[in-house]
């Protein structure tokens, strides 16, 4: 578990998150609960806040509010792509369970942490790979109208030069 508390670390350290905020401690813990027993997320209020609010000698609602304060401050500051993406109308910060299910989402993911970017899991970044593939499959077929003109233009140019060819004889047996 240690393995992934630093990746967790991280990736709340690539959020904008550091230890100064009270949720941090929390939301790490939470997710190592939700880690070890995935069920709890169905009752985050039930399951999570009172183990956390116990660990750390606190109520349910600290927990509760110090987690929704952290998870506000990254949806402030650039989580708002990272979790609805650039064409989204959706204006509502996530859950804190559904933070959560992401970070478990993010750190059950098949990705060596050393090399996880958080953009790899951001629906802007799954936009864009949309956009790309549409990009590469309209270059392919624009290839294939520049190959299908390339090999047209050059059968032309045979039958031209064919044609000078038939012309140029022509005008030979009319000069004899």
């Amino acid at each position: 578990m240690y393995e992934r508390k630093t990746e967790l670390e991280t990736i709340l350290q690539q959020f904008g998150a550091g230890e100064h905020y009270s949720g941090y401690k929390f939301c790490i813990r939470a997710v190592e609960i939700a880690l070890e027993h995935p069920e709890t997320l169905n009752s985050i209020t039930k399951c999570i806040y009172p183990e956390i609010a116990d660990l750390y000698h606190t109520s349910r609602k600290c927990v509760e509010r110090n987690l929704r304060t952290m998870v506000e401050k990254i949806w402030k500051s650039g989580g708002k792509e990272f979790f609805c993406g650039p064409d989204s109308d959706n204006q509502k910060r996530p859950s804190n369970s559904r933070f959560i299910e992401m970070l478990v989402q993010i750190l059950n993911s098949e990705t060596p942490i050393s090399g996880k970017n958080l953009c790899q899991f951001c629906a802007v970044t799954a936009h864009y790979k949309e956009r790309i593939a549409h990009m590469e499959s309209e270059a392919a077929k624009q290839q294939e109208t520049i190959d299908w003109m390339h090999d047209m233009i050059w059968d032309l140019l045979g039958e031209k030069k064919k044609y000078l060819a038939e012309i140029e004889q022509l005008q030979k047996n009319q000069q004899n």
